[in-house]
Order: C-alpha cells, then sequence, then structure tokens
C-alpha cells in the first residue's frame, strides 16, 4: 500500500470548489478539504469500486490483469483482510486461464454487515462476522413471485431477501424505461412504478462504460445499476425521466420525485443515498462538471455543496466517494486510485 502526501493528491486530483450559503456564488472557502487517498492502485492488484459496510468494514471488486477475481473485506486500517471467490462459487473446477468469470453488478446493502450480491448467476447474500465473509445463502431463490405473467415474461428478477425486484428487459437493445416493480414476500403483494408513461427528457444514463470500464453492463443487467437500499426501503435513480423513485418498506408505496429542469438532453440528474447520515444527495451532470447537492426531508429543496470536474460514485458518511482511472500503456489494462472528499469542511 502506498501512500501519497496531500500536496501530491491537490495536484493531482481533479479540481473541486466548495459551496458556501450564496448558491448563485462561487466561494472558495480556506478550509480542510479532507482528501483521503484511500487505496492507491498498482498494475498487479486492482481494487473497482468501494463499497463500505460501515465505520470498519469496506468491500471492493478485486480484479487481476482486467478480469473479475474475487471479492475483499478491508478493515479500518484499510488493509485486506479476507477475500471470497464468486467465481469458484458458481463455475465448476475453475481456474483463471478459462477466462471465464461470473460478472458482478452491484453490491446492494442488507444491514451494516450484510450485503446482497448481485450477479449473473443469481444473488447471493454475504455477511461480515468478525472479519471474515460468511455467506448466509449462495442463490437466493423464494419461488416465483404471484404476479401476472405481463410482470414476469421478458422481465429481469432480482432477489433481496423479503423483497424482489423486477425491471422489463429487452435482449436485444438498451431500453429506456425499466417499469421497476417490487414485490413483498412477506405480505404477498407487490407495486409498480410505471415511468414509460413519463416521456424521456435526457439521452444522458449518468453511468457509462468507457469511464467506468468494469461496469458489467448488458442489456440484462444495465438497470441494476440505478438500484440502492434505503433504511426505509429502495432508491430508483430514472436519470433519462429525470426523476427518481423511493420504495417504503412499511407503507409498500413507491413515490416518485421530478428534478429540477435539464438544460439540454445531456445533462442528467441523479441521487445518492448516504446509509450513514441517512439522507440524500443529488448529482447534476452538466458535461464537462458534476455540481454536487444535498436535498432537505421532504425531497424539495436542493442546497449546493460542490462542484467536481470528477464523476461522483457514492457519499459516504457525508463524504462524496471518487476514483481515478488510470490505463496502462497501450491500453492493456487498467487500474484506480480511490478518495473521499468531505462534503462538509471545517471553516478556518
Amino acid at each position: 500500500m502506498f501512500k501519497r502526501c496531500l500536496v501530491c493528491l491537490l495536484l493531482n486530483f481533479p479540481m473541486f470548489y466548495l459551496f458556501g450559503q450564496e448558491l448563485d456564488a462561487r466561494i472558495v472557502p480556506d478550509v480542510d478539504l479532507s482528501i483521503e487517498n484511500l487505496y492507491y492502485g498498482n498494475e498487479n492488484e486492482i481494487l473497482s469500486k468501494l463499497f463500505w459496510l460501515n465505520d470498519e468494514e469496506t468491500v471492493a471488486l478485486r480484479y487481476l490483469n482486467s478480469r473479475p477475481k474475487d471479492i475483499v473485506l478491508m478493515g479500518a486500517n484499510n488493509l485486506l483482510i479476507d477475500s471470497l471467490s464468486v467465481n469458484k462459487m458458481f463455475l465448476s473446477n475453475y481456474s483463471y486461464g478459462s477466462e471465464k468469470f461470473i460478472s458482478i453488478n452491484a453490491f446492494i446493502r442488507q444491514s451494516s454487515n450484510s450485503f446482497i450480491l448481485v450477479h449473473n448467476s443469481g444473488s447471493t447474500l454475504v455477511e461480515t462476522v468478525n472479519g471474515k465473509f460468511k455467506v448466509k445463502e449462495k442463490k437466493i431463490s423464494p419461488g416465483k413471485p404471484n404476479l401476472p405473467d405481463s410482470l414476469l415474461n421478458e422481465h429481469e428478477i432480482i432477489h433481496l431477501d423479503r423483497l424482489s425486484i423486477g425491471y422489463k428487459v429487452d435482449p436485444s437493445k438498451y431500453i429506456d424505461s425499466p417499469d421497476y416493480w417490487v414485490y413483498d414476500w412477506k405480505k404477498g403483494s407487490h407495486v409498480i412504478y410505471e415511468d414509460s408513461k413519463f416521456e424521456e427528457v435526457s439521452k444522458n444514463r449518468y453511468w457509462n462504460k468507457k469511464a467506468n470500464p468494469e461496469l458489467t453492463i448488458s442489456t440484462y443487467s444495465h438497470f441494476v445499476y440505478y438500484i440502492s437500499k434505503t433504511k426505509d426501503g429502495l432508491l430508483f435513480n430514472l436519470p433519462q425521466k429525470n426523476r427518481f423513485v423511493l420504495y417504503n418498506t412499511e407503507t409498500s408505496k413507491m413515490q416518485g420525485y421530478t428534478f429540477p429542469d435539464l438544460n439540454n438532453k445531456k445533462n442528467a440528474w441523479y441521487t445518492f443515498y448516504d446509509w450513514e447520515l441517512d439522507r440524500f444527495y443529488a448529482v447534476y451532470d452538466e458535461g464537462k462538471n458534476y455540481n454536487i447537492y444535498s436535498i432537505d426531508e421532504e425531497m424539495k429543496g436542493y442546497y449546493k455543496l460542490m462542484t467536481s470536474e470528477a464523476q461522483p460514485l457514492g457519499v459516504i458518511d457525508g463524504k462524496v466517494y471518487f476514483y481515478e482511472l488510470t490505463m496502462k500503456k497501450k491500453k492493456s489494462g487498467f487500474y484506480f486510485d480511490h478518495y473521499l472528499v468531505n462534503l462538509y469542511p471545517k471553516l478556518k
């Protein structure tokens, strides 16, 4: 593990702008940026997008020579303390030389020490116990939801323990409207959000395969990247419709919210959920820069916090997460440096 000085980070990492109380005026106060270089990438050990479980444990997808190898668990000191090979779990006689691998699409949190690993062989429930991975359920298979064929045919289904999520797919092309539905196995009921009834206002899907080469996006999996778990239920992003949706497990209701208007169809809004602070943050992709806002409890007021040249990948405990992609020589592969930037720096 390598370390860099703060000066080096400020020189090498994309520029950030912090905002004060006046939203229309750009202010650059004398602040402690709290930039943390979490993991310095190298050409042999590639840690892809990080996933925070709690204050002491972080999960990441590890690559070897640009192919998924396993998932790793890191402790509070950022050292690798355990690993789990999904390839070995689902591929018989697996060997790295065979070039076969399981595509991991998402980490979806269940609690502060458990998560659902969504991959092209289904969903796996994993928890951490005393600094070790423990597979609670290799493949979550609650059965077939009691739903009409119209919600099952030509749909992809993700099982998240008590809840199952479905969305439309077309194997031959990328469609624009998932029409997400959620089925509650405990209640035996479902709810659907038909975003297909809303006009498309953006061509920007926010997640870019070219900028994020580790994303295993396909016509079946691309809508998985817009699903997040909240303490009350689920968050669904619909950037092409300029909307996001919240599902509440207790009430079994899906509530849609409209973002502020876009400047043009190349721009997009996206919402991130901060599990530690239990609040939502919005990102406006305006092309060259990303504007980061906090959203009030009523989901109506937007308070600008920062502008970044780098794409935000998440918000964790009041800090926005970025990574910096570096391509190897002759584009033979890639690796990342990972960063957290405090959205609430202390003024001096």
